[in-house]
């Protein structure tokens, strides 16, 4: 496996944002399943060391209604996204992608370090993240430094 640097860079992509964004430049509906390979290359050809997919997770009823009476985030919403609508949820969750990650690297020699972020351990455990596919799991609030180590293990 190849070793990460000490210092480690981090490319987030707020997720939501940059599907609808490939969905107008491509004239057709982008999930995560369907970004075009040249998209990853052009992503892959920055030279970061990790994706950091912002907004992947499946949203909680409770989350969802909090957001929906939030005006001002709904405002948020529709000027970054036009087309955006209350009924729009991402079309895979994170273990969705997870898997579906894994699959594509099947028999490449590759391992794309993933991690879940997430409020609790309770949602979590280390056995239930690798069971998933996950390289492992971190809770928040993010600790970079945290980040760096474990993207540093081998």
């Amino acid at each position: 496996m190849r070793t990460w640097p000490d210092h480690p860079v981090v490319y987030e992509i707020n997720t939501w944002v940059w599907l609808g964004e490939l969905s107008r430049k491509y004239r057709k509906s982008i999930d995560l399943a369907t970004v075009p390979e040249q998209e990853w290359d052009t992503i892959a050809s920055y030279g970061f060391n990790a994706l950091w997919f912002m907004g992947v997770w499946e949203r909680s009823p409770a989350g969802i209604g909090i957001s929906l009476r939030n005006k001002g985030l709904l405002e948020d919403f529709r000027r970054a996204l036009p087309d955006f609508s209350t009924i729009d949820m991402p079309e895979m969750n994170g273990y969705e992608l997870t898997t579906e990650i894994r699959h594509l690297e099947a028999g490449t020699g590759h391992r794309t370090p993933i991690f879940a972020i997430t409020a609790s351990d309770f949602d979590l455990s280390a056995e239930r993240a690798k069971a998933f596919g996950f390289s492992g799991y971190m809770l928040k609030p993010l600790d970079l430094d945290v980040l760096e180590r474990k993207l540093s293990e081998p």
